[in-house]
C-alpha cells in the first residue's frame, strides 16, 4: 500500500482537488487528522510531522485513520485492491 500511495517517499505532499492534502508515506489527508504548526486533529500530531522520517507517529495514525474508516481511506487501495475482494492491503 505505501507503495502505490506515496511510492516510499516520507516527504511526498499531494494536493487534492477538494484543497486538501494528503501527507508522507502513509499519504494522511491533512482534513481531520492533523494540524499545522501546533499538535491537533484525530492523530494528535503536526502535519509536518508526517513528512519526516519518524515513522512512529505516522503509523500510528495510520493505524487510527484505518481503524476508522478501513482501507477505503487510501486512494492506492481503492484503486488497486478494492475490486480483488482482499481484506487486507495488497
Amino acid at each position: 500500500m505505501i507503495e502505490s500511495e506515496s511510492g516510499k517517499d516520507t516527504s511526498k505532499v499531494y494536493a487534492k482537488a477538494n484543497g486538501s492534502k494528503n501527507l508522507g508515506l502513509f499519504q494522511i489527508n491533512d482534513k481531520g487528522w492533523c494540524e499545522y504548526g501546533k499538535t491537533g486533529g484525530k492523530c494528535d500530531m503536526k502535519c509536518e510531522d508526517l513528512l519526516n522520517e519518524n515513522l512512529v507517529d505516522d503509523s500510528a495514525c495510520a493505524k487510527k485513520v484505518q481503524g476508522e474508516m478501513g482501507f477505503q481511506a487510501w486512494d492506492g487501495w481503492v484503486r488497486n485492491c478494492k475490486q480483488r475482494n482482499i481484506a487486507l492491503p495488497c
